[in-house]
C-alpha cells in the first residue's frame, strides 16, 4: 500500500523557516488613491514610480490603470465624496440609484417639501428596481433599504436633517420669576387651603400636521421655512393642589358642531366645549370660561366639601 503525500506546508510554517523573512501585508487602495494613481500615469510618471511612491506592486498599478473607465465611472454615477474613501467595488445598480436619490432630495427641496427616513426607504427601493430593469440586469443583489444602508447613504452623501419650520417663543421672565412670591402673599392674605388652589393649563392637539424637519443633501445647502400646516384644537386641564378637584376639560374647537357630533347636544358631552376662529384660547374666551365653567363647577365643589 503506497502511502499518502506529504501535506504541504502552511504559510505560517514556510514563515517560520525563514524568520528573517518579511511579511508583506495587503494593502487595500481608496477610490481616491486610485484615481490619483491614474492622474500620475497620465501625466507621465512611470508606473514603477508610482508604484513605489504607493508602496504597491508595478503589476497593481497597471491593473488600475487597466481598469481607469470603470473607476472614473464609478466616481462619476456615486457623485459624493465619500465614494472616494470606498476601497471595493460596490454595486453599479446601487451607484447609480444612490444618484438618483440624491438628485429626488435635492428635487423635494427645492420644493420646500419634507423628506422622512421612510420616504428615502421607499423611494430607493422604487429607484433600485427601475434601476436594474434599466441597466438589463435579471438578477440584481438583494437591496432591502435597510437601516445600515440608510446610515452610510447619509454619511456618504452628507445629508443632514434640517428644521422646515419652528416657533419662537418670548417669555417675560422678570415676572416669572417674581410671581411666586407674590402667589404666596396671595395665598396667606385670603386664608386659602390647598384644596382652594386650582391650576388650568392648556396645550394643543395637532391630529393633522406636516413633519417639522427634512433630509437635505450637502449640495442643498439652504432649505426655505414655511407656515406649518396643522389640523390642531386646544386642550384645557384645571385641578386643584390637592388633586381633589379635577374640572370636566375644555376644548377650544374651530367648529361649533363637528360633524362627528351632528345628532349630539354639546352642552351633555363629557368636556366643555368651546370654540374660536382658530382653535386659540383667548381674552373673551377666558373670561367666558371663568364665568361659566370654573366659577360654578369650584362653588359646588366647596359646598360639597364644606368648604368656606
Amino acid at each position: 500500500m503506497a502511502g499518502r503525500a506529504p501535506k504541504p506546508p502552511t504559510v505560517a510554517e514556510r514563515n517560520a523557516k525563514a524568520p528573517g523573512r518579511e511579511i508583506k501585508k495587503r494593502k487595500n487602495l481608496t477610490y481616491a488613491e486610485k484615481l490619483e494613481i491614474i492622474k500620475k500615469i497620465d501625466g507621465g510618471v512611470k508606473k514603477r514610480a508610482v508604484g513605489v511612491q504607493f508602496g504597491i506592486n508595478e503589476s497593481t498599478v497597471r491593473g488600475i490603470y487597466a481598469k481607469r473607465e470603470y473607476i472614473r465611472n464609478h466616481i462619476r454615477m456615486s457623485n459624493s465624496e465619500g465614494a472616494l474613501n470606498v476601497k471595493r467595488s460596490r454595486n453599479q445598480v446601487l451607484l447609480k440609484t444612490e444618484q438618483l436619490l440624491g438628485r429626488y432630495m435635492d428635487r423635494m427641496a427645492r420644493r420646500n417639501e419634507s423628506v422622512d427616513t421612510k420616504d428615502i426607504m421607499d423611494t430607493a427601493l422604487d429607484i433600485y428596481g427601475r434601476v436594474a430593469r434599466k441597466l438589463g440586469v435579471q438578477q440584481p443583489p438583494l437591496f432591502l433599504a435597510s437601516k445600515g444602508w440608510l446610515d452610510k447613504f447619509i454619511r456618504r452623501q452628507k445629508v443632514t436633517s434640517k428644521v422646515l419650520s419652528g416657533e419662537a417663543a418670548s417669555a417675560n421672565t422678570d415676572a416669572a420669576r417674581d410671581y411666586p412670591e407674590e402667589l404666596r402673599n396671595i395665598i396667606e392674605e385670603g386664608g386659602y387651603t390647598p384644596d382652594q388652589i386650582f391650576n388650568m393649563d392648556e396645550t394643543n392637539f395637532y391630529w393633522k400636521t406636516l413633519p417639522k424637519r427634512t433630509f437635505i443633501t450637502e449640495r442643498s445647502v439652504k432649505v426655505r421655512g414655511r407656515k406649518p400646516i396643522r389640523q390642531r384644537f386646544t386642550l384645557c386641564f384645571t385641578t386643584n393642589a390637592t388633586g381633589t378637584c379635577r374640572l370636566k376639560p375644555t376644548v377650544i374647537h374651530r367648529a361649533v358642531k363637528p360633524r362627528a357630533y351632528k345628532h349630539q347636544d354639546m352642552k351633555k358631552i363629557n368636556v366643555h366645549w368651546m370654540t374660536s376662529k382658530k382653535g386659540y384660547m383667548s381674552g373673551k374666551l377666558s373670561q367666558d370660561w371663568m364665568k361659566n365653567h370654573f366659577i360654578p363647577s369650584v362653588k359646588k365643589f366647596c359646598r360639597e366639601k364644606n368648604i368656606r
